[in-house]
């Protein structure tokens, strides 16, 4: 009877597991679809203030849309690593207690130290920072100067305030893997 509990119990945890990795799989292709849908937008406006001579004020709505997908990248990816540290925590330790292997699932640790080495957060991060913030805030800084209307004004300031958000939700994302990149540099 203990060995059918004890094969039970870790078929449920290697059902969570399963369940837990098939989550993460989704926020990454999540992800990707934002990337192209953020793309997609940018040459979008961009087109059509080129092409159709629109007024520039048009892009204003790439702070707003940008943003918003960037916020949206950033809680895929801080629940994508909830689920990991869950994984490594939590699960992990109870699989490899039940089969007495500490081989098991080493895998997350291997990740994580991959995903933090400096050029791997430049790699990523550099161009999705051009991708989501800077576009941002390259349409806010054309559009200021232009901005003669009350709806002008809060568009702007609702890009801005959208903006400084997504900037501050990502730099709590590169906080340490910089620290830990700045402290190699420093040796």
């Amino acid at each position: 009877m203990v060995d059918e509990n004890k094969a039970l119990g870790l078929s449920v945890l290697v059902a969570e597991y399963n369940s837990i990795r098939a989550a993460i799989d989704r926020k990454a292709n999540a992800q990707l679809t934002i990337i192209g849908l953020n793309v997609t937008g940018i040459a979008t406006v961009i087109g059509f203030v080129i092409s159709k001579n629109l007024d520039l004020r048009v892009i204003l709505v790439l702070p707003i849309f940008s943003s918003t997908l960037g916020l949206l990248m950033y809680w895929h990816d801080r629940t994508a690593d909830a689920s990991r540290l869950y994984v490594k925590r939590v699960l992990r330790p109870l699989i490899v207690e039940y089969v007495d292997d500490q081989r098991l699932l080493g895998w997350q640790d291997q990740y994580t130290d991959a995903k933090e080495k400096a050029t791997l957060v430049l790699a990523i991060s550099a161009p999705l920072g051009v991708l989501f913030p800077a576009v941002s805030l390259v349409s806010l800084v054309l559009v200021f100067s232009k901005l003669d209307a009350a709806g002008y004004w809060v568009t702007w300031t609702l890009g801005a305030f959208l903006l400084a958000v997504l900037v501050a939700c990502w730099s709590t994302n590169l906080r340490s893997p910089m620290r830990r990149a700045l402290a190699v540099v420093k040796r």
